[in-house]
């Protein structure tokens, strides 16, 4: 489980002669105070392009260690070696505000990533 009580799954269980599939998952950063400092801070690359740094301190590692884990890299800039939003990592991290406006596109992110089991991306899958 993570800091905020919800369950991390990213693991095959086999039940029943069934085998399931590892959960895609959308970690969904609240808003605090009117605010998403406490979790991110906004940035700019070599090009003056906007970034975004992610204070993976406050989260679990299997959290932290699932995100930037592209395979090849997916980078939203090749020069700055910046990932990109979406596809650079397993876990996506999203504004709660973005999560609430654009649903069916998170979640359907998370589920292309499951449906493939990860492929193109290096899971760490035990804590």
């Amino acid at each position: 489980m993570d800091r905020l009580g919800n369950r991390v799954f990213l693991k095959k269980i086999e039940r029943d002669g069934r085998k399931s599939s590892i959960n895609g998952i959308v970690g969904v950063i609240q808003k605090v105070n009117g605010s998403y400092e406490w979790f991110k801070t906004n940035g700019t690359n070599c090009y003056g392009n906007a970034t975004l740094t992610y204070h993976m301190e406050k989260v679990y590692d299997i959290i932290s260690k699932n995100h930037f884990n592209s395979n090849p890299e997916v980078w939203h800039c090749n020069s700055c070696k910046t990932y990109d939003y979406f596809d650079g990592s397993y876990i996506t991290f999203v504004e709660e505000e973005y999560f609430l406006e654009n649903l069916q596109k998170c979640i359907e992110n998370a589920y292309k990533k499951s449906k493939n089991d990860g492929s193109g991306y290096n899971l760490l899958k035990k804590k």
